[in-house]
């Protein structure tokens, strides 16, 4: 208990650290440029998201699990996972002027292809490889590699501020995917003699990968529609000053998914390797109820000091009446526990069956999302992903009971063993330090 907490504290002080970082950069990207440019970076920021998981074909997962329950074959897996990227980032060029070219806001389709091509592939790459990381249980290392992109964004990004005239829409995304690709360049840096290591059944593997894998990318696909479909359909029907807000706000409540992605992230590695069903499970139920008790602590802060801290920090143009930034703080609060739960599932079940499980929470956030930004707007659209995070969060929480037997209290209130490893990673934590 105390090491898989230990994994936890070490993958969420990175994302906490990465985060702030991420935080910084935006909170200057969002007062340097204007809500109209910020509708555009959240565009691209979100599709390209959206594109970088589906052109995964779920294989992230599926390295991981093959690479957890046969690591003497980590290397033929890798570089059938490299093969296919090289693949993929190709086609994620057109797909790219072709998104661009679709949207209703007004893009420079020629400037901003180019390091929306770039920031696509990086991602893609980082995306996929790391999933070697996660079956080895390689967890400092995938947090190194989360950590990278950061150390770049932020002085590239102050240097633009320091040279007048310098921060525009087009330097900020190119400084975003410059980050991106030198996170994948260090990644392949750790691991091309697996990439370049010869292999005779590269094209079995291959198959073996995708098989596993494309459900789960559905999957995955739903996941991230679940957070962004309201942002898109706000980009489309509201006008870009508006689509602006939108952005920037949900963009300053994710701290609260960024944690919870962390956490995730060690709940996958442990499945993948775990011995039975049941330890997996345990495992996942006692990270989830220690997370709710830190989201729910940061969830009130933020609603409380919000009319002074949400313009502090964005500036006085973000500053919202009404339940607006409310909804979305306490739509990502509905929403971290099956965010926590999600990979570790998808080991213990099926990719299939997580599918379906997640089906109805995203088709009623696709099917609400439109009706309800035209009826009231930004509150609409941040409703819609409520109660879609209301249902997806129930929907997980009623599996777990019906076919493992685990009520509900025990995924969102903390017991008194938890507090007993709480203490005891305490006493490792001290011991580490006085060394």
């Amino acid at each position: 208990m105390a090491k898989r907490l230990l994994d936890t504290l070490a993958t969420v002080v990175t994302r906490f650290g990465g985060k702030s970082v991420n935080l910084l950069v935006f909170l200057i990207v969002a007062r340097q440029l204007s809500l109209a440019e910020m509708a555009i970076y959240g565009f691209v920021f979100s599709t390209t998201l959206i594109f970088s998981t589906m052109l995964d074909l779920g294989i992230r997962n599926s390295l991981a699990v093959f690479v957890g329950q046969e690591p003497d074959r980590a290397a033929s897996y890798t570089r059938a996972s490299f093969l296919v990227w090289c693949v993929l980032a190709a086609v994620g060029v057109p797909i790219s002027y072709i998104t661009l070219h679709l949207s209703s806001l007004s893009i420079d389709i020629a400037a901003l292809a180019p390091p929306f091509s770039l920031l696509l592939a990086a991602m893609l790459y980082l995306r996929m490889m790391q999933g070697t990381l996660l079956g080895e249980g390689d967890i400092r290392l995938f947090n190194t590699s989360e950590l990278i992109s950061r150390f770049v964004l932020l002085p590239c990004t102050l240097l633009l501020l320091a040279i007048p005239g310098s921060f525009t829409l087009m330097s900020a995304m190119w400084v975003l995917a410059l980050s991106q690709l030198v996170a994948a360049l260090y990644l392949f840096a750790r691991q091309y003699r697996f990439i370049f290591r010869p292999s005779a059944n590269t094209l079995a593997l291959t198959r073996r990968l995708i098989a596993r894998g494309f459900l789960f990318m559905l999957a995955v696909l739903l996941m991230n529609a679940a957070k962004r479909v309201s942002f898109l359909v706000v980009s489309h029907v509201e006008p870009e000053a508006a689509a602006g807000l939108f952005f920037s706000l949900q963009r300053l409540t994710e701290i609260i998914t960024e944690v919870g992605m962390a956490i995730a992230v060690v709940a996958f590695s442990y499945s993948v390797r775990a011995k039975s069903a049941n330890d997996a499970v345990e495992g996942s139920a006692a990270m989830s109820r220690v997370a709710m008790v830190l989201f729910t602590l940061i969830s009130v802060a933020m609603v409380a000091s919000s009319s002074i801290s949400v313009p502090l920090l964005l500036g006085a143009r973000f500053a919202v009446d009404g339940w607006l930034f409310p909804l979305l703080v306490g739509t990502t609060l509905i929403g971290a526990p099956w965010t926590i739960l999600f990979p570790s599932l998808s080991v213990v079940l099926s990719p299939a069956r997580v599918l379906l499980l997640m089906l109805p929470g995203v088709s009623l956030n696709i099917l609400t999302a439109l009706p309800l930004t035209r009826a009231y707007g930004l509150e609409g659209a941040a409703l819609s992903m409520l109660l879609s995070n209301l249902v997806l969060t129930g929907s997980f929480l009623v599996l777990y009971k019906v076919k493992f037997g685990i009520p509900m209290n025990r995924f969102l209130v903390i017991g008194r063993s938890d507090l007993s490893g709480l203490g005891t990673l305490a006493g490792k934590i001290t011991s580490r330090i006085k060394r």
